[in-house]
């Protein structure tokens, strides 16, 4: 079906995003609690725990319009405003998110959501996660070059699995569900 990509939300898609982003804003104030405890035992070991960014896989996935996994990570990030230590810094991982998910969406022109862009889509997700990190956590100060690009590397391939693959997964279970009718993943089908 070739529907040009459009700004134009229906209630319920805005609805839809909204609903996810809040929903994984909270399981990621959730999921931050493991990931500080996978990173107090190795750090490096923290760098395959991914699964931030799968709000923005699923919202682009599910609403497949420009802005939607943008927004989607937007929101996620907003809600630890009410009760996260990070608060800011996590509007700043889902802002990286939601960017990097946008972006391969958009090379594919809002039309191709297969298993490859998916993950393309949450290896881009882990690709911004870290820019935010390295300069959120000053890692360019105590680290060479060389270590930052391997961990680049690592978390980014980490990402694509479980941010770009989950986000497909969890939205082809809600298409399988049949809630997801009103929505262009079913009109595409």
């Amino acid at each position: 079906m070739s529907e040009k990509a459009t700004f134009r939300y229906t209630t319920v898609e805005l609805v839809f995003i909204a609903i996810v982003g809040v929903v994984f804003g909270i399981v990621n104030i959730l999921l931050g609690t493991v990931y500080t405890a996978i990173n107090a035992i190795n750090p490096v070991l923290a760098l395959l725990f991914a699964p931030f960014g799968i709000v923005t896989v699923l919202a682009g996935y599910v609403v497949r319009k420009p802005g939607a996994a943008l927004l989607a990570g937007i929101i996620s990030g907003l809600v630890p405003f009410l009760g996260n230590p990070a608060n800011l810094l996590a509007l700043g991982f889902g802002l990286a998110h939601g960017v990097g998910t946008e972006i391969i969406f958009a090379a594919f022109r809002y039309r191709n959501y297969n298993w490859l862009v998916c993950f393309l889509a949450g290896f881009l997700d882990g690709v911004c996660n870290m820019v935010v990190f390295v300069i959120a956590y000053g890692a360019l100060a105590v680290s060479t070059m060389g270590q930052i690009l391997l961990w680049v590397v690592i978390a980014s391939l980490s990402y694509g699995v479980e941010t770009g693959l989950l986000g497909k997964v969890v939205g082809e279970l809600l298409y399988r569900a049949g809630i997801l009718k009103s929505f262009l993943i079913a009109r595409q089908r």
